[in-house]
C-alpha cells in the first residue's frame, strides 16, 4: 500500500489511476487483489482504476496457465486482458464524465 502511494496513487489522477492499476495487474498474486479491494474501499484509487486492475488482474490463475499451456499463451492473455483493462477503464472515465 505504501508502495503504491509512493508512486503517486493519489485520488485526483484518475487517468494515471487506470494505467498504473492495469500495470499493476499485470502481477500475477491474488495478494494483490486484496491490496487493489482495500485502496478502493478506503477511498485512495478511483474506480475507473478499480475496474482496470480487476479486469487485468488473474491472480494465481496465470501461473496455473503457464505450467499447462507455456509462455506464449500466457503472455497473449495478459496482452489482450491489459488492453482490456485500460479500455474498461478509460470508458468508465469517458462515461462517468
Amino acid at each position: 500500500e505504501i508502495a503504491i502511494k509512493a508512486a503517486g496513487f493519489h485520488v485526483g489522477a484518475f487517468a494515471n489511476h487506470v494505467v498504473i492499476a492495469s500495470l499493476i495487474g499485470l502481477i500475477p498474486n491474488c495478494g494483490i487483489q486484496v491490496a487493489m479491494a482495500t485502496l478502493f474501499l478506503t477511498g485512495e484509487i478511483s474506480t475507473a482504476a478499480f475496474l482496470a486492475n480487476m479486469t487485468t488482474q488473474d491472480g494465481d490463475g496465470l501461473i496455473q496457465l503457464i505450467k499447462v499451456a507455456g509462455w506464449k499463451p500466457a503472455i497473449g492473455l495478459k496482452i489482450i486482458r491489459f488492453a482490456l483493462g485500460i479500455s474498461i477503464g478509460f470508458a468508465y472515465l469517458v462515461i462517468t464524465r
